[in-house]
């Protein structure tokens, strides 16, 4: 399978997930884990509409959220907290409006 037929496929199967569910689960999954509890600063992605989401990480004021934005051919890691506004990408996904910063921060 090439990576456009991957895609295809695995958008097929998310399709078929109830995604509020499994998002909830998996947030409370990586919750619980000692590397998130340990981490600072950590980096997210706005989800699709059918992809997990993990934005309610983003009410523990005790971390510091990132999200990734296309810059030419470079990836930012820009500071995002619940509520900044964000733009399209040329992607079509949701980038911050923040400015980038060192990568090497995340945890």
């Amino acid at each position: 399978m090439d990576k456009k037929e991957l895609r295809k496929y695995a958008k097929q199967e998310r399709s078929k997930l109830d995604i509020e569910l499994v998002s909830k689960k998996l947030t409370e999954k990586i919750c619980s884990l000692n590397a998130y509890k340990e981490a600072k600063n950590i980096m997210l992605y706005y989800p699709l509409h059918d992809e997990i989401n993990f934005l309610c990480l983003l009410q523990d004021k005790t971390k510091n959220f990132y999200l990734p934005k296309i810059d030419g051919d470079n990836l930012l890691c820009c500071r995002y907290s619940e509520g900044d506004e964000t733009c399209l990408s040329c992607y079509k996904t949701c980038e911050p409006l923040t400015e980038g910063c060192d990568k090497n921060i995340i945890d």
